[in-house]
């Protein structure tokens, strides 16, 4: 949480920094952009964001590490954007998002399982834009906080599944800090990557039951982190 919080206080100040720089150059020239920019500047203004994520993470159950899996998933945000001058900006707003991980869980004697951990979240980022304003070609950097409001497990076991889902479950973190670096380009397409450097899963023993069978495994997640690339768009 610590790294978090330093991480939102030097976007802050480096965007007060920038902000102050930029009034100062664009005293020189017109506030307004060129033509066939689409973005304004030095006025709020909203964008709806689509994203499709690529998830994966590191799972330590009992000192072993897990094998993992990618999991595809689906976000969605809205952002209020202000623009400082023609170079730097900055956005926050409001996500949804369905983050989790696909792991191999071991089976003494017999073949792995299959366990698939995720959560809704709600989400307010804050980030800094540099690059071109107007047109929407800049990179961003910046953190968010997430709250994990809706946990959902599956185990899929020699042809069977079971699963189970809480509200405020106990088996994840309810709020989760991220970071995240992105490049918008063409107006309104970005690439996106973000780190969740807490656990995921809290740490605790627990036994997991294989479906259709009275098996059960031992399951302790004593380190969880996860990790993701996106694409997406964004419009007007």
């Amino acid at each position: 949480m610590g790294k978090i919080k330093n991480i939102i206080t030097v976007l802050f100040f480096f965007t007060v920094a920038f902000a102050h720089a930029q009034q100062q150059i664009d005293s020189l020239h017109p506030v307004f952009p060129k033509q066939g920019y689409q973005n304004p500047i030095r006025k709020y203004y909203d964008l709806s964001e689509y994203e499709l994520i690529l998830s994966g993470g590191q799972v330590s159950d009992s000192g072993r590490v897990l094998v993992n899996m990618p999991r595809a998933s689906l976000a969605v945000m809205y952002h209020a954007n202000y623009n400082f001058g023609k170079h730097t900006g900055i956005y926050s707003g409001l996500g949804v998002r369905n983050i989790g991980f696909i792991n191999q869980l071991p089976v003494p004697n017999q073949k792995d399982a299959i366990i698939k951990q995720r959560s809704w979240a709600l989400g307010i980022p804050i980030a800094l834009k540099l690059g071109n304003m107007g047109s929407g070609t800049y990179f961003a950097i910046g953190a968010e906080e997430e709250w994990m409001f809706n946990y959902k497990e599956k185990v899929f076991f020699d042809g069977h599944k079971s699963k189970h889902s809480e509200w405020t479950s106990t088996d994840v973190n309810n709020f989760m800090p991220s970071a995240f670096m992105e490049f918008h380009f063409l107006k309104s397409f970005f690439v996106r990557c973000r780190y969740y450097p807490t656990d995921f899963l809290t740490n605790q023993n627990s036994l997991i039951t294989l479906p259709k069978t009275s098996t059960q495994v031992n399951y302790t997640p004593t380190n969880s982190t996860m990790f993701y690339i996106s694409v997406g768009v964004t419009e007007l």
